[in-house]
C-alpha cells in the first residue's frame, strides 16, 4: 500500500511540473504601442468654489428677527373711544374678542370694557350686580394703576368662595373698567392678577 501511495504522489507532482512548464508567459505590453497620455492643462482644472464666510464674520450680521410672540395684548374699546394694552399672565387666553374683552384661565377671568354714558362714581354702586350674588362689598379709591399710575374707583365683592375686584377709570367722558375674578382661596391666581394690573396701560 505504501508503494502505491508513493507512486500516486510522484505522478501528481510530475503533472504539476508539466503544467507549470507548458504555461505560456503573459505578453508584456509594448511601450512603443501605448497611447501617449493626454496632456494635462492647467486651464482645465476647476477652481474650488469660494467658501462662505463664517456666520460671525464682520460685515455679515444675522437678521434681528425673533419668532417669539408679543406678550402684550392691545385693543380698542370703541371705534373712537379709548384703547388699552396689558400683558396677560401665562395661561390666560382671549375668550371674548369684542368689547368687553375677556381673558379666561380655569375659573378665573379678566374683563376690560367701556361705558361711554357713565362716570366711575356713577357706575360703581351697581357695577357688581350683573356678575355676582355677593354677600360682601366694599368701595374705595385707588391710585397707581399700571405704569402710568392711573387713578380709579374700586369695587370689591365676594360671596365666600369667589372674589371680584373692579377698577373704574374715567376716560373720554365715560368709564373704562378692569375687572378681575377668581376663587377667593387661589393665591397663585391672585398674584397673577396683581401683575396684570401692574402692566395695564390706558390710551385715552
Amino acid at each position: 500500500m505504501l508503494k502505491r501511495h508513493t507512486a500516486l504522489f510522484a505522478a501528481f507532482a510530475a503533472l504539476l511540473t508539466l503544467c507549470a512548464c507548458t504555461r505560456a508567459p503573459a505578453p508584456r505590453p509594448d511601450a512603443s504601442s501605448s497611447p501617449d497620455p493626454e496632456p494635462t492643462s492647467a486651464a482645465a482644472e476647476t477652481d474650488p468654489p469660494p467658501s462662505s464666510p463664517p456666520a460671525d464674520a464682520p460685515g455679515t450680521p444675522e437678521p434681528a428677527i425673533s419668532d417669539a410672540p408679543d406678550p402684550f395684548f392691545a385693543g380698542m374699546l370703541s371705534q373712537q373711544g379709548p384703547g388699552f394694552s396689558f400683558e396677560p399672565a401665562e395661561g390666560f387666553l382671549l375668550s371674548v374678542d369684542l368689547p368687553p374683552f375677556r381673558f379666561t384661565r380655569g375659573d378665573a377671568f379678566v374683563e376690560v370694557g367701556y361705558d361711554p354714558s357713565a362716570l366711575p362714581e356713577e357706575l360703581a354702586p351697581s357695577f357688581m350686580n350683573g356678575y355676582l350674588a355677593f354677600t360682601d362689598i366694599e368701595f374705595s379709591s385707588y391710585s397707581g394703576l399700571g405704569p402710568e399710575g392711573l387713578s380709579a374707583e374700586t369695587v370689591t365683592a365676594g360671596d365666600g368662595s369667589r372674589l371680584l375686584t373692579a377698577y373704574l377709570i374715567e376716560a373720554d367722558g365715560g368709564c373704562v373698567w378692569l375687572l378681575f375674578s377668581c376663587p377667593a382661596d387661589d393665591a397663585e391666581t391672585l398674584r397673577d392678577l396683581d401683575a396684570m394690573r401692574g402692566s395695564f396701560i390706558l390710551e385715552k
